[in-house]
């Protein structure tokens, strides 16, 4: 998939910063998109890339995308600066309103949103014309709220309207687990990644090679950690 963006002038050729082992994740319409797996994969950075870059792929219509994570706080921290600085990076404008807390990449707006309070859950459910929603760590959610995003996903404009959510593998007894491997309930597309599936530039990294290291030596130190944040496999909560 050859991707160029013409930008005022400037060619930005994206196939130089998107990851080529997250390809699955960028041609998936499935309506919901379960991505997870361990520490430092590259998800949240693919997840952002393949948002931002609808407004290049889907660039005859008006889009829109739900961005949600449990805190205010946190989403500013995590969600937002990543499409930012990818946004920067693309050289695509991103400009964000902080006084709604809504942006604009081209024609995509990406609507920013806590679920933390009644408030919060008010807001939510005002919410219409969805293309796409983003819960980014979903571990720290219930399920109704998931299932209230879901009643969001109608009347957006979009080839496709896709969910999609991210979070690393904790533990079997959380309702992720029964309800998307369990019970299979939407049969949700599943995408597996850990670092070795980080971009080849990131990864040949310094840093990320004593990243790498580090996890790897979890095995001998506690299995739980490995099997999810090195593995990305499922593991047990702890002391619970």
């Amino acid at each position: 998939m050859k991707i160029i963006l013409i930008v005022l002038a400037m060619i930005v050729n994206l196939n130089q910063h998107l990851n080529p082992n997250h390809m699955e994740l960028f041609q998936a319409t499935d309506p919901e998109l379960i991505v997870y797996g361990g520490a430092d994969a590259g998800k949240t950075y693919s997840i952002a890339d393949k948002l931002l870059c609808q407004s290049v792929w889907q660039n005859d219509r008006s889009l829109k995308a739900l961005v949600i994570r449990k805190t205010f706080p946190a989403l500013r921290v995590s969600a937002l600066e990543i499409l930012e600085k990818r946004a920067a990076l693309f050289k695509m404008p991103f400009k964000l309103n902080e006084a709604k807390w809504i942006a604009k990449c081209y024609n995509m707006t990406f609507v920013f949103q806590s679920l933390n309070n009644k408030e919060d859950y008010e807001k939510l459910k005002s919410q219409t014309d969805i293309d796409f929603i983003w819960i980014n760590e979903i571990i720290q959610l219930r399920e109704p709220d998931y299932e209230e995003c879901l009643r969001r996903m109608r009347g957006g404009k979009s080839e496709f309207e896709q969910i999609i959510i991210d979070f690393n593998p904790i533990g079997k007894t959380s309702w992720i687990y029964k309800r998307f491997f369990e019970r299979n309930i939407g049969n949700a597309r599943k995408l597996r990644y850990t670092i070795l599936d980080n971009h080849p530039d990131y990864l040949a990294l310094e840093k990320t090679q004593r990243e790498l290291k580090r996890l790897q030596a979890t095995k001998t130190q506690n299995i739980n950690t490995y099997n999810i944040y090195f593995l990305g496999e499922w593991g047990e909560l702890e002391g619970r």
